[in-house]
């Protein structure tokens, strides 16, 4: 009984180890460093084609010739290589191929970028993953991934490129489309620019997302596009950068039904440099959104304070004074001044100071005095503004007061009548224009200047845009 036991051990044993062994048929391979690497699914083999140089390089075409691959290969990983310029030189169409992995390609100073949609200019349909590890690209644009219907994984690490705008996945899929890619990793190097609303056409479908050390800072990480949620996002991680704050538009994209960890832990630099721990305002809006989320545990490890300590809880037990930012919201308010009548005339006397009214009252008052001699077109001015929300951040089990929501509208009346010379094709001059932006600027500034502080209560209004817009009489 031993004796058989041990020979079907040894035949499971030649089996497994016959199964991935390396073949190296020349015909099959592009280059003599090159094996290809025999595994099984249920189905059918899966070849991985493997091209691995050390001290010399692969030169392609010259001395690495691609076309010669096997029929069934489904990964390639090449370390150690050129793909020269001149000339065109892409992946052949193969349509089992379902991943790339390079490393170490076009590094030296007189290499030229490594052409990301030339090269997979005949497979991008049907790739799945693409992995680059020091490779260098130097800068992404729209072009480069356009048209990867089927990309689920891209991994860009150390690629040497140090700007990330808005448009690199604007082309990933057709419009109305819906993406696949479900893994982002842009990790290594020194970003000098890095706009948030390159994950909006990928926000739908991202679950995982690693942005390791890239030096990232708050001063260079903006965002340029409209609000979005990253839906499906569970995993976050931010480590080895130099952020001492989060901004506002990230914590928006997170989703509270979705997100499960994010990673803070800094080498470079810590939250909260004056403190001992992570108490500082700095990190109190992202408390009130782990609160108000209900995940106390999603941050999983965070930098902090003068001795640089790792926490891997956040933000547990601390509590945030009423001096730091809370909560806020966006309200819009119009001024409109009417078609038909030529002459604009209030009564506002913005010398009075006002801190002491209510904002119900403040909201009534007047516009600041206009005249003009001719007619006017309709005209909408879009002021933006914060407000803050009502309550501190406790450790208690009570979530912070929704934000409060004071919307304004100003009506700007007028005593005289038309002229019959310019009923039809209003325009107005650029005097008109600037006239009325500075009656709103004053009478904003002035009803703005309400601040109320108490203990309970801390109530702030900030004017961040005015917009100066006209619509047709």
């Amino acid at each position: 009984m031993q004796i058989w036991m041990r020979w079907a051990n040894l035949m499971i044993l030649l089996t497994a180890i016959t199964a991935e062994q390396p073949t190296y048929d020349v015909e099959d391979t592009p280059h003599l460093a090159c094996y290809n690497v025999i595994s099984s699914d249920q189905e059918r083999p899966i070849v991985t084609l493997q091209c691995k140089q050390e001290g010399d390089i692969f030169i392609i075409p010259d001395n690495f010739n691609i076309t010669r691959m096997s029929s069934a290969i489904v990964h390639l990983h090449i370390t150690n290589g050129l793909l020269r310029s001149d000339g065109f030189t892409a992946l052949p169409a193969k349509s089992t191929i379902r991943s790339v992995q390079l490393e170490r390609f076009n590094l030296n100073s007189s290499h030229p970028r490594f052409p990301i949609d030339q090269f997979f200019a005949h497979v991008k349909s049907h790739l799945a993953v693409i992995n680059f590890s020091n490779v260098k690209l130097l800068h992404l644009t729209s072009k480069d991934f356009e048209g990867f219907v089927s990309l689920e994984n891209l991994r860009l690490s150390y690629v040497q490129v140090d700007v990330l705008a808005q448009s690199v996945f604007e082309r990933l899929v057709p419009d109305a489309s819906l993406s696949v890619l479900s893994d982002f990793e842009f990790s290594g190097g020194v970003m000098k620019s890095f706009d948030w609303s390159v994950l909006q056409p990928i926000a739908r479908s991202l679950k995982t997302l690693k942005m390791d050390q890239l030096s990232l800072t708050a001063s260079i990480w903006y965002s340029s596009g409209p609000t979005f949620q990253l839906e499906q996002t569970s995993t976050i991680s931010l480590q080895n950068n130099s952020l001492r704050q989060l901004p506002q538009f990230f914590l928006d994209s997170l989703s509270k039904d979705a997100l499960v960890s994010i990673e803070l832990h800094s080498s470079q630099v810590a939250f909260c440099l004056n403190s001992n721990k992570c108490g500082c305002c700095d990190l109190s809006m992202l408390a009130y959104w782990l609160k108000d989320a209900g995940l106390p545990l999603a941050i999983r490890s965070i930098t902090c304070g003068k001795k640089r300590t790792t926490f891997r809880t956040f933000p547990g037990t601390l509590v945030y004074t009423a001096i730091c930012p809370k909560p806020t919201t966006t309200r819009r308010t119009t001024v409109r001044t009417s078609q038909s009548l030529p002459q604009v005339t209030t009564s506002a006397d913005v010398s009075v100071d006002r801190t002491s009214q209510s904002p119900q009252e403040m909201s009534s008052m007047e516009l600041p005095a206009m005249t003009g001699n001719t007619s006017h077109p309709s005209f909408v001015l879009e002021q933006s503004s914060t407000i803050a929300g009502h309550g501190d951040y406790t450790t208690s089990n009570d979530s912070p007061q929704s934000p409060t929501l004071i919307t304004t509208t100003y009506f700007v009346s007028t005593s005289a009548s038309p002229s019959s010379a310019n009923t039809n094709d209003v325009t107005a001059g650029d005097g008109e224009i600037t006239t009325l932006k500075m009656l709103l600027l004053r009478a904003i500034m002035t009803t703005m200047s309400h601040e109320s502080v108490s203990s309970f209560v801390t109530e702030s209004i900030l004017v961040t845009n005015i917009n100066l817009l006209m619509f047709a009489p």
